[in-house]
């Protein structure tokens, strides 16, 4: 591949050479805590919180997963990091489905 202000030409790594999102290589996982919309991306050692914003935006929240939460305990761990913001009419932290992508 040339580079336009440079000379020099460099090998393309495989992944960008076949066209694949690095996000197809992770999961996300969204989950509705408390009436929080929260979506977490990655692996396992390596999740990345966001909190959901109405028009699709996403930001980056302010809590931190452990490397050792597996993707089945996400749940579990969002309903005791923010239990005291549990009111009677937003008593359950649930694993939402995302958005269905058109092709």
């Amino acid at each position: 591949m040339l580079l336009f202000g440079n000379s020099r030409i460099r090998r393309v790594p495989y992944l960008y050479a076949r066209r694949l999102d690095w996000r197809s290589l992770m999961q996300e996982c969204r989950f509705n805590v408390f009436g929080t919309l929260i979506a977490i991306c990655g692996n396992q050692g390596a999740w990345r919180a966001f909190y959901l914003g109405a028009e699709g935006k996403r930001r980056p929240a302010d809590f931190i997963i452990p490397d050792d939460i597996e993707a089945d305990a996400l749940c579990e761990y969002l309903a005791d990091l923010f239990h005291e913001e549990a009111t009677p009419r937003n008593n359950t932290a649930t694993r939402i489905s995302p958005p269905a992508v058109e092709a």
